[in-house]
């Protein structure tokens, strides 16, 4: 029984697309036009956006290193989908693009996961 390594250009892709999801997400209220006044909602944008932006650094610098950050970048996609809901957010325009990105989000989580699980051939 020998462990096979990961992809890593793979994970270093998926690294790299969680950043830019963490980027987007940071920087979305400002290119959508958020008014800024009642930015109850805010919080948990900045907060998801820059754990991901954090986290994604390690898979996309380091692939092999990038087990412990799957289940963060999953967790930040999560926190990202559950936001509107938990301020209460009503704008169509951002409830879209934060089930957008958080959905994608957890999916990058979810195949770094998978990818990097050590796997063993019998």
């Amino acid at each position: 029984m020998t462990p096979t390594t990961p992809p890593t250009r793979l994970i270093s892709w998926l690294g790299t697309a969680a950043l830019a999801l963490g980027l987007w997400e940071i920087a979305a209220p400002i290119a959508l036009g958020h008014d800024f006044g009642g930015a109850r909602a805010l919080p948990a944008a900045f907060t998801g956006g820059t754990v991901l932006v954090v986290v994604s650094l390690v898979p996309a610098m380091t692939p092999l290193h990038a087990r412990w950050t799957a289940p963060l970048v999953t967790a930040a996609g999560g926190w990202i989908v559950a936001g509107p809901w938990l301020a209460g957010r009503t704008n169509l325009v951002f409830l879209v693009n934060d089930l957008a990105v958080g959905g994608a989000a957890v999916l990058v989580g979810l195949l770094l996961s998978t990818l990097t699980r050590p796997r063993v051939v019998v």
